[in-house]
């Protein structure tokens, strides 16, 4: 492909984003099935252009909107990184071949304002330099202090392939291992005990390991988010809030024989050698399904059984009976930037809104299942308070007879000073700590 195929490519696939809620990577994968002809580095130099864009999409529409072009158009964005970039914007906007189409007189008057721009760190607005949507910066900025910018920083970089590794079956070094043998680098990851983190993005999907379910992708902010909701054999679980079921895998392992028993004065009703069972919830039926296979690779399909929560079934286990309800909550996801960037042009104040209300009800729903002495853990992947300290305080009000736990106590050996907030929080962020934004309370009602 030419530069300026490789350019059109680029458009097309960000109005493809701009039109639906897809992940810039499934939206990049369809792409390119539908596009055979593409050569790896033509698909590479897509990929990056792309993400780059999106990533930088607050500065380019700042210039758009104060040179007089369209900051809603996915044509005027490639537009504007080529001029300011000072690539020569007249020779890949020229109708050849498979490129862009030609400038008109007001494009090629745009491209010009653009090429002259005042670039500066003085001129563009801080927000608009970091990627922040203008809207949010307010929340952003309580939530973060004076982390704001290093945060944002770090949401802009790519973010790094980790894999937990199944305990119930193998161990981390064998897998770093076997990953050596297979020409892929690994080191273990800082905190979470059964993680490897990957130098580079390698393909997992060929590899026996991985379809053994001996490993599974997934963030180590999230390992540690398991671990803390504490599974050991025999208890009876609720993820009330499955989705992909990366979660509900990381819980499956750890009763499967990892943690040891509780004691008698702490065990729920499940019998001695018990494994317990694992409920995995959600409001779409599909999503559970796309799960079934990872639990079978897993060797955890036994553990877990299925509960659509929109087919008015009622609830998935008996009030009162849960030993541990785990609430990954539906959130903004801003935690979650680095590895899906486009989702910040997707949030507005509407859906922010929609989404507390969410959480509230659906964290009293699950409230409504734990046993006296059982363990709610309510998290998100989201960096801003009104998600985090502000739901999780407001629970606390609303509900006297859930007592906070702390995170330390639960994982005493696995997290740092800075990883717990004031109120005993699990908080983890990008520039500080390596992961996704993830924020855990931990609770435990009052026993009988």
């Amino acid at each position: 492909m030419t530069p300026a195929a490789r350019l059109a490519a680029t458009i097309d696939i960000l109005g493809e984003l701009a039109r639906n809620d897809a992940p810039t990577r499934d939206v990049l994968a369809g792409y390119f099935r539908r596009r055979r002809y593409a050569g790896s580095r033509d698909r590479a130099a897509i990929r990056d252009r792309v993400y780059a864009i999106v990533r930088d999409l607050a500065r380019l529409q700042w210039h758009l909107a104060a040179a007089g072009g369209d900051p809603a158009l996915p044509r005027h964005w490639v537009l504007a990184g080529c001029a300011l970039a000072g690539d020569p914007v007249a020779g890949l906007f020229a109708g050849d071949g498979y490129g862009p189409a030609a400038l008109d007189a007001a494009e090629a008057a745009l491209a010009a304002a653009l090429a002259a721009a005042d670039d500066s760190d003085a001129a563009v607005p801080e927000a608009a330099r970091l990627g922040c949507p203008a809207w949010l910066e307010p929340a952003l900025r309580a939530s973060l202090g004076s982390g704001f910018a290093a945060e944002l920083r770090a949401l802009n970089e790519p973010a790094p392939v980790d894999l937990r590794v199944n305990a119930a079956r193998t161990d981390r070094e064998a897998m770093r291992r076997a990953l050596a043998a297979a020409g892929i680098a690994a080191a273990a990851t800082p905190h979470a005990p059964c993680g490897l983190r990957l130098d580079g993005h390698p393909e997992l999907q060929n590899l026996a390991m991985y379809r053994d379910g001996l490993i599974e992708p997934q963030d180590e902010g999230s390992q540690m988010l398991a671990l803390a909701v504490g599974a050991v054999p025999g208890d009876r679980i609720v993820d009330y809030c499955a989705g992909a079921g990366g979660k509900t895998l990381a819980l499956a392992a750890a009763k499967a024989g990892q943690g040891g028993a509780r004691g008698a004065a702490g065990a729920g009703a499940a019998g001695s050698g018990d494994r317990g069972r694992i409920v995995a919830c959600d409001v779409s039926a599909a999503r559970l399904r796309r799960m079934a296979p990872r639990l079978a690779r897993a060797g955890a399909a036994a553990l877990v059984e299925f509960h659509d929560l929109s087919a008015g079934d009622g609830a998935p286990l008996p009030p009162g009976t849960a030993d541990r309800v785990l609430v990954d909550a539906p959130c903004s996801a801003t935690g979650t930037w680095r590895r899906h960037p486009f989702q910040r042009w997707r949030l507005d104040p509407a859906a922010l809104a929609a989404l507390v209300g969410l959480q509230r009800d659906i964290l009293d729903a699950a409230a409504a299942l734990v046993r006296p002495g059982g363990r709610l853990v309510y998290a998100t992947c989201s960096l801003l308070d009104a998600e985090n300290r502000d739901r999780a305080a407001a629970f606390a009000a609303a509900h006297p007879d859930f007592v906070r736990l702390p995170a330390d106590q639960s994982l005493p050996a696995l997290l740092r000073s800075d990883m717990v907030t004031s109120q005993g929080e699990l908080r983890l962020t990008p520039a500080r700590h390596g992961t996704d934004g993830v924020f855990a309370a931990l609770f435990e009602r009052k026993a009988a």
